[in-house]
């Protein structure tokens, strides 16, 4: 989940057993390269990184008027100058996809997951000739089946549960398309063959336990983690994950121009009311930018991106080490109690 990953993290969850992650998506490669160094230096367990599969991005002049609009109701409303946000200057972002990819292998990254898509099948098989595994996301089966196909070592399935970025990318009736983690886990499993990774919603060991009897191989959580003292989430952010319902959630485009979920707030209303009118990916992410610094300077939540899966009421405040020990213990003794309710 980017903006949560920190080496502190990644490390302590890898100590713990289980597999740190770190997000690659929004950093330059020397930034990449400077997080697997401190993280390397916290851990020598193995360590994944997930990568935004590069996309056709671009400007829509239309678009990103009426988004400016928007943005300046939003600063009015919040007491701020609205013009802050006239002197953006959109651009389509420099593609360093393969930079990333070389810095990931030398560093040797164990694990590499992609989302938005499937990496080219060149980078594929570069990256498993260099001992790397790899993981594609699906948010539905027919992603999934192509993701098998492509030749990926497994397919990390993300339920509509989860919250943060939806990795969907092949096109669909319903768009985005929002099937619940289990139900979409179930129908995936009967169709893979290569190991299938859950995520959404799952916040315990009972979780964990209902995940593998579904036919997961392992499970990815995020929001569990929000809380942690090594997340990088602020204290705003770590406090309406704890408190937020699991009904307060939603998803929008207008943080970045790519769907994802986020806890309910006054600015996603707002955007759901012009949602065919959002500028693409990246550029609505350099347009939002504006009032998400204000708005996390002036701690309001009302405008910020606080990204949330519906699993948040199970949120708990610990060491992310102690949380994975916890997470293996439950799963122990939710197991261990099965065979007498059944």
């Amino acid at each position: 989940m980017a903006g949560v990953g920190t080496p502190e993290l990644a490390g302590a969850v890898s100590n713990a057993g289980g597999l740190g992650s770190l997000d690659a998506g929004y950093r330059s490669p020397q930034g990449f390269k400077e997080l697997i160094e401190q993280s390397r230096s916290l851990t020598s367990k193995p360590l994944m990184a997930n990568f935004f599969v590069p996309q056709k991005v671009t400007i829509d002049e239309h678009k990103v008027n009426k988004m400016k609009g928007v943005l300046r109701d939003c600063l009015t409303e919040m007491g701020e100058d609205p013009s802050a946000v006239d002197s953006v200057q959109v651009r389509v972002p420099k593609e360093e996809f393969e930079a990333l990819m070389e810095i990931g292998v030398s560093q040797g990254i164990d694990i590499m997951s992609f989302t938005f898509g499937i990496p080219p099948a060149n980078t594929l098989s570069r990256l498993q000739r260099a001992g790397v595994r790899v993981f594609g996301t699906a948010t539905t089966v027919e992603e999934a089946v192509a993701v098998e196909r492509a030749g990926c070592d497994g397919v990390v399935v993300q339920g509509s549960d989860a919250g943060s970025h939806r990795a969907s990318f092949l096109p669909c009736k319903v768009w985005p398309p929002l099937v619940g983690t289990f139900s979409l886990l179930a129908a995936v499993s009967a169709r893979v063959r290569v190991p299938v990774v859950v995520a959404g919603g799952i916040m315990n060991g009972q979780g964990i336990a209902a995940a593998l009897a579904l036919g997961a191989a392992g499970v990815q959580m995020g929001t569990a983690f929000i809380p942690c003292p090594e997340s990088a989430a602020d204290t705003l952010w770590k406090q309406t994950v704890l408190t937020n319902r699991e009904y307060n959630s939603t998803v929008t485009n207008g943080f970045s121009g790519r769907y994802g979920r986020g806890v309910c707030n006054r600015y996603t209303e707002l955007i759901a009311k012009m949602d065919c009118d959002i500028p693409d990916w990246m550029i609505q992410l350099q347009l939002y930018s504006v009032l998400k610094q204000i708005a996390k300077r002036r701690n309001n939540a009302a405008f910020q991106q606080l990204w949330c899966g519906q699993g948040s009421t199970l949120s708990r405040v610990m060491p992310a080490g102690e949380l994975v020990r916890t997470l293996v213990e439950e799963y122990s003794q939710t197991v261990e109690r099965l065979p007498s309710q059944l």
